[in-house]
């Protein structure tokens, strides 16, 4: 007597479509990662050994076929994608999900799962309206009997899973166009008066340009040997953490600080910097404000004695703008106007009246 054959329980199969759509889509700001995450969550919903995003076809951006996510990536191998091309070559004409066991595969097929060492395996061809641009597989399926309820849920989630593909594609495709002209721009950046640093992630320095290099005397061997901390000489450990994690999330900041010289002195800067995502880096260009804080220090040193100077006249001065409003009065003049200490400042001239000047 053979047993009948299970349908699928379409109501379990909208529970797990919609619980799996609601953790991929954590990272719909990040194209990049959601290919891995979608692996891994679906390695561990259907009970396989690998899960692999395979990227082919005439329509995607890089025209050789290549694993693009895979769980547990260990796994991933020349042997393996070599597999895996075939196995789409041999079933380019696939529509939908399709299961392969290893006793029941064609002889092509067959040759392939066992190189690979696959008793099972399921392909699910990914789809963005009639281009296919990849296919989705799970490599040895441990449980069996839950089969038809994951092939159900891969039909479903495939047209989900191509754009995922797609999108992540796209988002390289971007990234390499952006590195590529910081490529172009390298020797540029060389000869840039203001610096430029590129800082990993985690804060270890990866390079600097020549500009930096003369304003921190240190060497370009000696800076990848260090951590933005060691630089900053205002935030701590921790704040230069929590600032390199806003700076993710935001993108890209703008801000003054103070870096610190290898022989310990300190000067100030502005930086500008852009975090890159897919290669978790961060660009930024870093101006020496040394000059202007000089100027600044020496307008308020001339400042502060033009004020003394004036303070000590004992005669009345005052400045008046084209409007004739005061912009500057001593304290004779304010006796003289039969004002209080600072109540001149931005009142007409032409409104006191003529008593103040002693008429």
């Amino acid at each position: 007597m053979t047993e009948p054959v299970r349908q699928p329980d379409e109501a379990a199969i909208q529970f797990m479509v919609l619980d799996f759509l609601a953790e991929i889509l954590k990272f719909s700001e990040s194209p990049s990662e959601m290919g891995q995450y979608l692996t891994l969550q679906l390695r561990e919903l259907m009970g396989v050994r690998a899960v692999a995003m395979l990227q082919h076809g005439p329509g995607t951006t890089n025209r050789s076929p290549r694993i693009v996510a895979i769980e547990p990536t260990r796994a991933n191998s020349a042997v393996l994608v070599q597999g895996l091309i075939q196995l789409v070559d041999q079933h380019s004409a696939l529509e939908q999900a399709t299961l392969i066991l290893r006793p029941s595969a064609s002889p092509g097929t067959a040759a392939v799962m066992d190189r690979l060492g696959l008793a099972s395996l399921s392909m699910t061809p990914l789809r963005v309206g009639e281009l296919r641009v990849g296919t989705l597989f799970a490599l040895d399926h441990l449980d069996l009997q839950r089969t038809d309820d994951l092939v159900r849920l891969l039909n479903v989630l495939s047209p989900v899973f191509a754009l995922i593909l797609r999108n992540a594609l796209q988002f390289e495709a971007q990234e390499a166009r952006v590195l590529a002209q910081a490529e172009e721009y390298r020797a540029l950046l060389q000869t840039n008066l203001d610096g430029f640093v590129m800082v990993h992630g985690d804060g270890a320095l990866v390079d600097a340009n020549e500009a930096y290099l003369r304003m921190s005397g240190y060497t370009l061997e000696e800076i990848r040997l260090l951590h933005i901390t060691d630089l900053d000489a205002l935030e701590s450990r921790s704040q230069t953490d929590q600032h390199t994690e806003q700076i993710k999330e935001q993108g890209s900041d703008r801000f003054l600080t103070r870096h610190r010289r290898k022989d310990g002195t300190s000067y100030p800067v502005e930086i500008s910097t852009t975090h890159v995502p897919g290669r978790n880096l961060l660009i930024g260009f870093v101006r020496d404000l040394s000059e202007r804080e000089v100027a600044e220090m020496a307008l308020r040193e001339s400042e502060a004695d033009y004020r003394e100077l004036m303070e000590m006249l004992g005669e009345g001065v005052s400045l008046v703008d084209a409007s004739e409003t005061f912009l500057m009065a001593n304290p004779e003049a304010e006796r003289i106007f039969g004002v209080g200490r600072g109540e001149l400042i931005d009142r007409k001239s032409t409104r006191l009246n003529s008593s103040h000047l002693g008429i």
